[in-house]
């Protein structure tokens, strides 16, 4: 709700005319949102920078930085890159679920909680980017779980923006 000043641009009638500086702005604003509605304790920053062709954006968690591929910001949609940031975003997330999991007691380890993290602490460590092969990046659980969240979190985005629009009309 303190931010429904700048989420009606993520409406494509208003994207189309931000240009990128305003739009890093807006997705800076969501990934605020998504690092506190997650629980991430730091800054996840948001830059804009040339990125492989077919890499709309990626999360360098050393950094705590996602870095939107320029090509794509210009030019995708709204929904895209708001799909974008939350998917980057939780993958931030996955990663402080696995730090936490690493300070557990191995009789904590085992909980039901705790199942995704076996898969992302393989993963993280043996990282398929889908240079060779597309299918062992886009099938790893990480990648997966990811995608479902940022699926549901642009549709929830969308509800409260929508809401908020026809509550507020004048």
């Amino acid at each position: 709700k303190n931010n429904m000043d700048v989420m009606p641009n993520l409406l494509d009638e208003n994207w189309i005319n931000l240009n990128s500086q305003k739009k890093l702005e807006t997705l800076q604003t969501v990934a605020n949102i998504e690092a506190n509605y997650l629980g991430i304790s730091h800054e996840i920053n948001v830059v804009a920078s040339t990125l492989e062709e077919e890499v709309i954006a990626c999360y360098i968690d050393d950094e705590h930085k996602v870095v939107i591929n320029i090509d794509y910001l210009s030019k995708d949609s709204a929904e895209e890159m708001l799909n974008a940031i939350c998917h980057e975003c939780y993958h931030a997330y996955q990663h402080r679920i696995l730090d936490a999991y690493n300070t557990l007691d191995d009789n904590y380890k085992s909980l039901l909680v705790f199942y995704d993290v076996s898969f992302y602490e393989e993963e993280f460590n043996n990282y398929s980017s889908g240079e060779n092969d597309f299918f062992d990046y886009y099938f790893q659980h990480c990648e997966q779980t990811a995608r479902e969240y940022a699926k549901n979190s642009t549709k929830k985005y969308y509800d409260v923006i929508n809401k908020y629009l026809s509550e507020n009309e004048s």
